[in-house]
């Protein structure tokens, strides 16, 4: 699909094609010229193009959308540490999908010594913004879907508040290339039955609910150990 007319069922209002805009652009401008530019975004019209985005697509919007709203980054941090309270292991090594600005990971470094590393992944904007120190994180800007990306060892995926924003078929893809990894612990805010998110203010897309995404995993060879949040929060140990 045409890059720009997904970026006209995005923005509406758009000023500007996608075949003229640059990172560069987006980064010279403050939250009012972005608005200015663009306009407030359809989600609606988001959610019905969002598999037809190309990669370079997806980065450039992240831009935009971080822009605008800046401060995304959410997880329950008492939930994860209730979560690697459970892991009786030591050296772990933690890697990470929508690590944002690092904050989920700062809070788990100071509270665990156990964690030997924690490796970040995600889209330029929110890793340029990175507030962690600590000289065992890592953030890594994504240069490719995270499915596609060659990882490090590690013994724990860690996502917050990120795979309601990919299909089902991109949660699948991603699913499939950590398997293997001994622990899966994931926040998402999904609804039991799973919804479309018609209306929804917001870039969420999964249509998925938090007992299909249980029972997926549990199918790839994993058990729920942990669940809160009105199974916002998901725990799994993979079963040897």
């Amino acid at each position: 699909m045409d890059q720009n007319k997904i970026l006209q069922q995005v923005f509406p209002e758009a000023k500007i094609k996608f075949n003229n805009l640059t990172i560069e652009d987006v980064k010279a401008c403050n939250r009012k010229g972005i608005f200015t530019i663009f306009g407030e975004p359809s989600w609606n019209g988001y959610r019905e193009c969002h598999e037809d985005m190309r990669f370079d697509f997806r980065v450039l919007l992240n831009h935009i959308l971080d822009k605008m709203y800046p401060n995304q980054n959410s997880s329950h941090k008492k939930q994860f540490a209730k979560m690697f309270s459970r892991i009786k292991r030591s050296n772990l090594k933690v890697v990470e999908l929508g690590c944002h600005q690092g904050l989920l990971a700062k809070d788990m470094l100071r509270r665990f010594d156990f964690i030997e590393s924690w490796t970040g992944y995600d889209f330029p904007s929110p890793i340029e913004r990175t507030v962690v120190e600590d000289k065992r994180y890592k953030p890594i800007i994504l240069e490719k879907h995270f499915f596609k990306t060659d990882l490090p060892e590690f013994d724990v995926f860690v996502s917050s508040h990120t795979f309601e924003h990919l299909s089902y078929k991109e949660v699948k893809r991603t699913l499939r290339n950590v398997l293997g990894v001994e622990y899966i612990l994931l926040e998402t805010p999904l609804t039991k039955g799973g919804q479309k998110w018609i209306g929804y203010g917001g870039a969420h897309v999964l249509r998925w609910g938090s007992n299909l995404l249980k029972d997926y995993i549990e199918s790839l060879g994993y058990k729920n150990y942990y669940s809160g949040m009105r199974n916002w929060v998901l725990g799994f140990r993979r079963i040897k």
